[in-house]
């Protein structure tokens, strides 16, 4: 009886494994044909947009993974024809975590000469569709950092991408942070600082900051949006010396300061009141991606080396006195 389970179990495997294998071919045969195929020329193209998007940051400079999957081995989540590659790379299909923005930013000519690069590298005579094993998928610890900094590379491809990495930002989502240049503004260490009057301040519309420095009375105040425009404006303005203090929400001043000052002429000084996210930016609910959160580890990283605290740590301190 054992035997006999058994062998109905391994017919209906084989049965089932037969259809998927079936379903597969006849989708690599039903699959779009890339028109740069063989197209040597069209490859190095390909390989050149795939440097400047920052591809590299999740599947290394030549393809052989690391953040995110190899493209030179043989195994392939969703499939290897050109019709997968071309939708997971546009951001088509739904169970990818590969981020979605690249299909708004490359065009259809930019993705298949990617694809015929790929080619180019993957001369794998039998792929399949698996899952690689965790030996082949464990980070290496000592370069987290850099990974976690490739993360952020990766994000700063697009504003969308951006806006999703700051929603839900852990710790610090509460926390708002007093940025000026520490070489041509004297200190200012909160908002109740007479200094504070006859400075321009930079600010971004529609958190709960702008209240607070209309009763700090603050008059020379610079609003920004966070709707339009680009995100860090604020914190570049600083820099540039448009403003000469800016209060701008932590995640924000995070990414931004990362970005922009290079030579650490920025200093922070958290606020300790605990606020409200700004409304563009309060959380979604949706379950971060994995680059998404590495890049948030970064960041986190990038705020504690400006000496930022939580403002719910600041606050609990101040509480316990």
């Amino acid at each position: 009886m054992r035997q006999g389970r058994r062998t109905i179990r391994l017919i209906m495997g084989l049965l089932i494994g037969g259809t998927l294998m079936s379903l597969s071919f006849l989708s690599a045969q039903n699959s779009p044909k890339n028109p740069y195929t063989g197209d040597a020329e069209a490859a190095k193209e390909g390989y050149a947009i795939f440097q400047k998007m920052g591809c590299p940051g999740c599947h290394g400079a030549g393809g052989g993974g690391g953040m995110g999957w190899s493209l030179i081995d043989c195994i392939w989540r969703f499939g290897w024809d050109d019709g997968t590659l071309f939708r997971l790379i546009k951001g088509q299909i739904p169970e990818q975590t590969m981020p979605r923005g690249f299909g708004d930013v490359l065009t259809d000519d930019q993705v298949w000469k990617i694809i015929a690069w790929v080619r180019t590298i993957n001369h794998c005579e039998e792929n399949v569709i698996g899952t690689p094993t965790a030996a082949t998928t464990a980070p290496n610890p000592e370069a987290e950092a850099q990974e976690q900094e490739k993360a952020c590379r990766l994000v700063a491809i697009n504003q969308n991408m951006i806006r999703q990495t700051l929603q839900a930002f852990p710790d610090y989502a509460s926390t708002y942070v007093i940025l000026y240049r520490d070489d041509v503004t004297k200190p200012v260490q909160s908002l109740e600082d007479p200094a504070l009057s006859k400075l321009r301040v930079g600010v971004n519309a529609d958190t709960p900051v702008v209240d607070l420095l209309k009763k700090a009375g603050a008059s020379n105040v610079v609003t920004y949006s966070l709707s339009e425009g680009p995100l860090g404006q604020v914190v570049t303005d600083v820099l540039d010396q448009k403003i000469d203090v800016a209060v701008v929400w932590a995640p924000l001043a995070g990414f931004f300061i990362w970005q922009s000052d290079t030579e650490h002429r920025l200093t922070a000084v958290p606020l300790a009141t605990v606020l409200q996210a700004p409304t563009a930016f309060q959380a979604s609910g949706d379950q971060a991606l994995t680059y998404v959160q590495r890049c948030q580890q970064f960041l986190h990283g990038v705020l504690e080396s400006y000496g930022v605290v939580p403002a719910q740590v600041l606050t609990a301190g101040s509480n316990s006195r």
